[in-house]
């Protein structure tokens, strides 16, 4: 649902609407039910049932009789605002920069369809010294550059993050203010994620996932809690906020089979694609092979950031892409399933491919340790069972 230009009061009454019916008690709503309905009954007019603001009264006076918050509940609450240290930061570590830049130069290639731009880029360019090419192939770099720094810093202006025990409402917006509020309780798991600049810096981005979407994009549904965050602080912060993750991260197992196949994978439809543009254009072509070459690093950065650890009912898991690791923590109840994949060659390496699904809004989840020992697989999945469940396979066989 949605309401467009509405005034605050009415966010305010619907917030409070809200908090009041989580905090009733499934007899007091009912109570409150059947009051109305009895109303109603001797009420021809049906006033009682069309008189909203007194059935919210009545909803906050149950909650303020049976359901009085402790003060020992402000112990609870917690708050943090994303300085502008911290900002400009997260800002000059991004690599939105790339996407803008290719953005540029796509529409670049469009100016050729303007009739006098074309004759008079084909009267001046072609004189111009390299020099001044290779400037205004800077500028361009410059201005993505720009471009994207300004648009980050723009959209996490005055990032807070608030936490009341039971509800995470995040602010953030500079040009336009967003209000994110997503109940703790819905948290399916937690992601840190680190690209290869933030991850020299031992820093990242926490963000966790939940299963109600929460915004148009992929940054709201995966709720960011901390935009700029230490890597040796992101769990102990974390655990303020997600009940059930621990405040210290156990010992990962790191692993190193399965690389030649990662880097295999990342490369060959690059490396045909780069074959078929030097047929057709030659040595103009042949750039294109630098794309294969910066998949090689793609497949070797993803085969050296995998690790995985269980800790009682958590599951951490780490993967690698596009030089972007992402480390996971998974309760064992969010988890929907668990797959484990072996292809006829894999069987003869004894590797397997080990795939984990969280529910993540509408749709899923899939966190993907790729090439890892058969070990790893059967250590996951009999986390996933549980000890119940190898009890009675105990007990049935």
């Amino acid at each position: 649902m949605k309401l467009d230009a509405v005034p605050q009061s009415l966010v305010n009454e619907l917030k409070a609407r809200q908090q009041a019916a989580q905090h009733l008690t499934a007899d007091t709503a009912a109570h409150l039910m059947q009051q109305t309905a009895t109303a109603a009954a001797h009420d021809d007019s049906g006033a009682a049932m069309a008189d909203s603001d007194a059935t919210f009264a009545a909803l906050q006076a149950a909650l303020n009789r049976q359901h009085e918050r402790p003060v020992t509940k402000l112990a609870q609450t917690y708050a943090h605002t994303l300085d502008i240290k911290e900002l400009l930061a997260f800002a000059f570590t991004s690599l939105g920069f790339i996407s803008t830049i290719l953005l540029l130069l796509s529409g670049l290639s469009y100016l050729d369809r303007v009739p006098w731009l074309e004759h008079w880029l084909e009267s001046h360019v072609s004189h111009l010294p390299v020099y001044l090419l290779v400037v205004a192939v800077a500028s361009v770099f410059g201005a993505g550059i720009l471009i994207s720094l300004f648009m980050t810093l723009a959209r996490y202006w005055h990032f807070t993050i608030h936490f009341d025990g039971e509800t995470v409402t995040t602010e953030k917006g500079l040009f336009q203010t967003n209000h994110i509020a997503a109940p703790a309780r819905r948290i399916q798991a937690v992601r840190f994620q680190q690209n290869i600049i933030r991850g020299l810096l031992k820093k990242g981005t926490a963000q966790v996932i939940l299963a109600s979407a929460v915004g148009k994009a992929d940054e709201d549904n995966d709720l960011v809690l901390y935009p700029m965050l230490p890597a040796s602080d992101v769990w102990a912060r974390l655990h303020r906020v997600v009940a059930w993750l621990p405040s210290t991260q156990p010992a990962l197992q790191q692993f190193t089979t399965g690389t030649f196949a990662m880097i295999r994978n990342a490369i060959w439809f690059p490396f045909l694609v780069a074959l078929a543009l030097t047929y057709f254009f030659h040595w103009l072509g042949a750039i294109a092979f630098l794309w294969p070459l910066l998949c090689i690093g793609f497949g070797f950065f993803a085969s050296h950031a995998r690790g995985f650890a269980i800790s009682d009912k958590i599951l951490f898991m780490t993967t690698g892409s596009m030089f972007v690791r992402s480390d996971f923590a998974v309760a064992r109840n969010h988890v929907q399933s668990v797959d484990i994949h072996q292809s006829w060659w894999m069987a003869k390496t004894h590797l397997v491919h080990v795939e984990v699904h969280v529910r993540k809004g509408n749709g899923d989840e899939s966190i993907t340790l790729r090439y890892v020992p058969e070990a790893v697989g059967r250590s996951v999945y009999a986390w996933y069972l549980g000890p119940a469940a190898l009890v009675h396979r105990t007990a049935a066989e």
